[in-house]
């Protein structure tokens, strides 16, 4: 039984025929063969077949529900009727500062839920709940979450344990860059290639302060439609041939690509697998290995009068990272993806055993979020008049800025400026 076909091929003959029915026969020994398909030392001809499946296979690559992290997770629905009937596979959203080397968290309705942030003393990575938000200052990033955006505290979480076990518990060596860092740069590597306006626009305000990234739930899988039923197998050897060949195929792992650096439509930034919120996938090697030297007074962001037209390279070294671009996906098993994705851009899978399939969010999942996220400015110590806060208003945010401040260990209080 064959459920796998492979191999190489040696074309032999060749011949044209026009619509009169003249034929003009083809010099095989001059045929050029791609690259891709070269067999080395074969005759001349001679092109490698790529792998096929011979019954009919499909990915099953979906978005699902943030809210189970099984592998039996519901599909992602949209119901513009009752919102509340609706499955939205967007755990949150995550907004770069790479001027302070920080990134702020918001949940799905763009409400902001902390930051993460080098601390001044160690310079080791930290965790501060967001302005306004009530809870203790020492609050961790699984504090009080919604179980949908419980993948937004495992992310911090795990960003900060991989930098504290990096560092040993000490400060951190000024040569060496953060897990954070390491997230960042890799992100912005990947955003050069990514068309952001294309679909998006520039209609919220967190777009043109920040690029905003949709961490969004999906699972993918391999399914090939068995036979078994269909034919005659009442041959109890020819039965467990057939079986013994769905068996081995199921023993064989098939590589897939998640995104794609040479699309510009293509939005993904990264990724995690099942779950392991300490390792983060990178679209491409050349993401870790093309990095553009970057970080607070490094590359485009150095003093005034020392900025490089173009930064130099600078590899992204961290064990945060994963350069390994390809997912290994045995048939029947059920990866649990979770995608960095830009929130009007497609992620596609390509496999070269299918064809190339992609995903992309619908704006009634992003839309609410993104119409309200504002960013933070975290600013002092200042010194203020009790009674009239009079501070340079930011240009780029609305004008209805608000100055934020503990007036308790647990509680905060709103200021107009």
């Amino acid at each position: 039984p064959q459920l796998l076909l492979n191999g190489a091929l040696r074309l032999t003959r060749a011949r044209i025929i026009d619509a009169f029915g003249r034929t003009l026969d083809l010099p095989v020994e001059s045929t050029q063969v791609p690259a891709r398909c070269l067999v080395p030392d074969a005759p001349a001809g001679t092109m490698r077949v790529t792998p096929r499946m011979i019954r009919p296979a499909r990915w099953l690559f979906r978005l699902v529900d943030p809210a189970n992290l099984t592998a039996t997770s519901p599909d992602a629905t949209i119901d513009q009727i009752d919102t509340s009937a609706m499955v939205n596979p967007v755990a949150g959203f995550l907004l770069p500062d790479h001027i302070d080397e920080a990134l702020e968290v918001f949940d799905t309705a763009g409400n902001p839920l902390g930051q993460l942030m080098h601390e001044p003393f160690g310079n080791g990575v930290a965790w501060e709940i967001a302005p306004g938000r009530p809870g203790p200052a020492d609050a961790g990033p699984l504090f009080e979450l919604q179980p949908a955006q419980q993948i937004m505290g495992l992310i911090a979480t795990n960003l900060m344990a991989v930098d504290a076990e990096a560092r040993n518990g000490e400060s951190a060596d000024p040569d060496k860059e953060s897990a954070l860092s390491a997230l960042l740069r890799a992100i912005d590597t990947t955003l050069w290639t990514v068309d952001t306006f294309s679909n998006l626009g520039t209609a919220h305000i967190v777009g043109l302060v920040g690029r905003p990234i949709a961490v969004v739930r999906a699972t993918l899988k391999l399914d090939i439609d068995d036979d078994l039923d269909e034919l005659d197998l009442s041959d109890g050897a020819k039965r467990a041939a057939r079986e013994a060949a769905y068996r081995d195929l199921a023993d064989r792992a098939f590589p897939v690509r998640i995104g794609e650096l040479t699309r510009d439509d293509d939005g993904l930034l990264g990724f995690f697998v099942d779950d392991d919120y300490s390792r983060f996938h990178v679209v491409d090697k050349a993401v870790r290995d093309g990095a553009l030297d970057g970080g607070r007074n490094r590359g485009h962001l150095s003093q005034k009068g020392s900025i490089p037209q173009v930064p130099s390279v600078r590899p992204i070294l961290h064990r945060y990272l994963v350069a390994e671009d390809e997912v290994k996906v045995h048939p029947g098993q059920v990866v649990r993806l979770t995608l960095l994705l830009h929130p009007a851009g497609k992620v596609h899978l390509t496999s070269g055993v299918l064809p190339r399939k992609s995903l992309m969010l619908a704006r009634d999942w992003t839309f609410p979020g993104l119409a309200v996220m504002a960013p933070s400015a975290r600013i002092g110590p200042v010194l203020i008049e009790p009674g009239d806060v009079r501070l340079p208003k930011i240009s780029s945010f609305p004008k209805e800025q608000i100055w934020t401040r503990r007036d308790s260990p647990v509680t905060w209080r709103d200021d107009p400026i």
